[in-house]
């Protein structure tokens, strides 16, 4: 949460309680000091950063006790990550580099009314990094339009775009080509970019290490194996259904099949995958793709995304004709996704007779291996990185029939399958997350 605070920085003993929790924190005496904050008192560990008495700080709060241990970091100069010393082909340099030791999947450059101001997203969390001046951002921004060969004079229609940059994460990794997404949006102070991180082939877990439980990876290993079917990934944005597709897809790359995939854009290139990117300027939408890839003697299809009533209707044809289909839908659930294809005119029958399986998903925060959720000088929250949670819906032609008399709780328990919130809370005893991020999924399952 962001709230302003005041140092105190007058001598004063070490109580018994600020005492138990430096030592749990492992602070050294005079490496920590105290914040007053709603009239209570709280020991503060000190960042890297120097911090002034008036700093405006971001505080990740975590009850300990009966005192609060808060980590600090300074919002407006988290660090200077851009030096506008340099050529302006070294300020994506450094900002790409940071942006991937963070982990971070997408970076947001946002004008206001005289800066640039830069964020990224790390764990789901959007964390502000630096602010440019208005010139400076400008300059920024019209590098990157010409590295992702977008129209440089263009700034009021959306645009979106692609590159590549080399850089060296750490001393231990040469140096390596990472590839960016760009998309571009007219706001009221000028051009916004946001740049998606589109990962690599090595970055794709082998699905015995997505994080699947053994029953649940038992049961997507056999619908893998079918000749045909439709194997559903859901879940909202930005909940890893992509990861989990290319996870599905590189199992089956290990067969001697014909596999093809529709993508916008395709995020990770994978050797013996056809892989074909939409482009909608030339009028090849994933319907017209996937009919096209029809014509290919497909074993195995890949849809980025169904959005609309054609692509549903052309994959579930696919689906019972001879091919097994993957595919992502924006939906929470199983019986949601089942109605998110009956909404797009797909009948009931022929949703039953192609779904094969469903595998619903969503990222937790994973609590910090040092600090286990204390918070400590390497995680600023108690927090590092995100892990997956799933549930995994075997789908026969007489499920619908069973779910009118049991809840889908009560059909997945009898096959020992957890729901989403059974799975998180599974987690949280595994002592991979923390109870808040689990409750978070209480209701999820539908």
């Amino acid at each position: 949460m962001n709230c302003a605070g005041q140092l105190a920085d007058m001598p004063r003993s070490e109580s018994a309680a600020e005492a138990t929790l430096r030592s749990t924190m492992g602070l050294a005496v005079g490496n920590f000091c105290i914040l007053y904050q709603n009239d209570e008192i709280a020991l503060v560990a000190l960042a890297k950063t120097a911090m002034t008495k008036s700093a405006q700080l971001h505080l990740a709060w975590q009850t300990l006790s009966t005192a609060r241990v808060v980590i600090i970091e300074l919002c407006h100069q988290h660090q200077c990550l851009i030096d506008t010393r340099a050529a302006v082909t070294d300020w994506l340099t450094q900002l790409i580099t940071y942006t991937l030791r963070q982990q971070a999947s997408d970076v947001h450059l946002e004008p206001t009314i005289n800066s640039l101001r830069i964020r990224i997203r790390v764990a789901g969390e959007l964390i502000t990094l630096q602010h440019l001046s208005a010139d400076d951002g400008k300059q920024l921004i019209a590098h990157i339009k010409v590295l992702a060969d977008l129209d440089s004079s263009e700034q009021r229609r959306s645009q979106d775009g692609r590159f590549s940059v080399t850089v060296t994460v750490d001393d231990k990794q040469p140096l390596t080509a990472y590839d960016f997404r760009v998309s571009t949006c007219a706001v009221m102070s000028g051009e916004k970019l946001v740049l998606r991180s589109l990962g690599m082939l090595e970055q794709v877990s082998a699905l015995s290490r997505l994080g699947l439980t053994q029953t649940q990876l038992m049961v997507t290993s056999r619908a893998l194996k079918s000749a045909q079917g439709l194997i559903l990934v859901t879940g909202p944005t930005g909940s890893g259904k992509t990861s989990t597709l290319y996870s599905l897809l590189q199992r089956l790359n290990q067969r001697a099949l014909n596999i093809c995939t529709v993508e916008d854009p395709v995020e990770i290139r994978c050797p013996g995958i056809n892989q074909v990117p939409v482009r909608q300027q030339q009028q090849l939408d994933f319907a017209t793709i996937l009919r096209t890839l029809l014509r290919q003697d497909p074993d195995v299809l890949m849809v980025g995304e169904i959005r609309d009533s054609e692509t549903a209707r052309v994959a579930l044809q696919a689906a019972q004709t001879g091919h097994l289909v993957l595919a992502s839908l924006h939906t929470s659930g199983a019986l949601a996704s089942f109605q998110r294809l009956q909404a797009l005119g797909i009948p009931e029958a022929e949703i039953a007779s192609a779904l094969s399986l469903i595998v619903s998903q969503r990222l937790l925060r994973r609590l910090c291996k040092r600090c286990k959720g204390v918070g400590c000088t390497h995680c600023h929250s108690g927090y590092q990185g995100q892990l997956p949670c799933f549930e995994v819906t075997p789908w026969q032609a007489d499920t619908l029939l069973k779910l009118r008399t049991q809840s889908l709780a009560g059909m997945l328990n009898a096959q020992q399958l957890p729901t989403l919130a059974q799975h998180a809370n599974q987690l949280v005893k595994a002592g991979k997350t923390s109870a808040q991020q689990a409750a978070r999924l209480e209701h999820a399952s539908a």
